[in-house]
């Protein structure tokens, strides 16, 4: 098992689904759109509740048709030098034309 807390960075391919553990917190080193599961949210939760953002990091929604779900997908479109954190396990996906691998701080 990784242990990503103690990764200074992470390198993440564009436009494959990657693992965001429970808390971890990254800093963006460009200006990229990460999209993350509309299940993250569950009925009844505020969203400040599970992600945690800099300010000036754009989120948003894809609404879900099914009744069970809020969304289909979040939209994060973060600028360099912000941070997310996820305080729940999901699956992300980093979104952009370039093929070419990002590189994000990890912060503790």
């Amino acid at each position: 098992m990784i242990d990503y807390k103690q990764m200074q960075t992470m390198t993440i391919e564009p436009n494959k689904s990657f693992v965001w553990p429970k808390g971890l917190r990254l800093v963006s080193n460009e200006n990229v759109t990460i999209v993350l599961p509309g299940a993250l949210i569950r009925n009844g939760e505020q969203i400040g509740t599970i992600l945690k953002t800099s300010d000036g990091t754009e989120i948003g929604f894809e609404e879900s048709k099914n009744p069970d779900e809020l969304f289909t997908r979040i939209i994060l479109k973060v600028s360099k030098g912000n941070e997310i954190c996820i305080n729940r396990a999901t699956q992300a996906m980093l979104v952009c034309e370039s093929e070419l691998p990002i590189t994000f701080q990890v912060e503790d």
